[in-house]
């Protein structure tokens, strides 16, 4: 669930409801009093929705995190992050794990990214990553080209770029229907999935692909040198 609309949501039925007990203290218009008894229960309605929203469980123990925490739980994974504003909220857009991290840590710490929940790239590049976590609604690009991965998990619909290169990946996940992009060369993958109208670019060169799937009228672009 997004944070960000149920954040909005709770601050704007809090606007209402404040705006609504004033005038009922500036008129005394009785009129007001029903009016501000359902603002009421609706700010506190948006106020649960938010606040049940953002409890995750932490080793057990369940409490109620905002980012900056989370990137806090990941310790040193993260090697760089993009910030953006939303509203009141600095949200984390763009996240690149530390390449200098072994298997474990990275893997276990990486379970954290699905509470971003407006991340938009994902960059696991030459990192020691052997498994990704579930990935959040809002991804557009995944970019985990030279790590140990051998499986993908549940693709969000919302990605545009799969760039899956030199990994021990042997089968793709369904393809969302917003892909653009698939780069996949350099893997053990014998069989592409149906490929999504919306697809642009295909790179599956140097695998054991033998025969492809229908082609989309949308591709501009196809490589597939160096398969069986």
């Amino acid at each position: 669930m997004q944070l960000i609309p149920l954040y909005q949501a709770w601050k704007e039925s809090t606007e209402e409801l404040q705006r609504i007990k004033e005038e009922f203290l500036n008129t005394g218009d009785p009129k007001l009093k029903e009016s501000f008894e359902q603002a009421k229960e609706k700010a506190e309605k948006a106020r649960d929705a938010y606040k049940e929203a953002s409890i995750i469980e932490v080793d057990g123990e369940k409490r109620r995190v905002i980012e900056e925490e989370v990137l806090e739980l990941m310790g040193g994974v993260v090697g760089d992050r993009t910030r953006e504003n939303k509203g009141d909220i600095a949200v984390v857009s763009e996240i690149s794990f530390d390449q200098a991290l072994d298997a474990k840590t990275i893997t276990e710490k990486s379970k954290y990214i699905k509470y971003f929940k407006d991340l938009k790239r994902l960059d696991c590049y030459n990192t020691q990553i052997q498994e990704l976590p579930e990935l959040p609604d809002s991804l557009r690009l995944l970019y985990c080209p030279r790590t140990q991965i051998q499986e993908l998990p549940e693709l969000p619909d919302s990605l545009e770029e799969l760039i899956c290169d030199n990994t021990q990946i042997q089968e793709l996940p369904e393809l969302p229907d917003s892909l653009k992009t698939l780069i996949c060369d350099n893997t053990q993958i014998q069989e592409l999935p149906e490929l999504p109208d919306s697809l642009e670019w295909l790179y599956c060169n140097s695998t054991q692909i033998q025969k492809l799937p229908e082609l989309p009228d949308s591709l501009v672009w196809l490589d597939c040198r160096e398969t069986p």
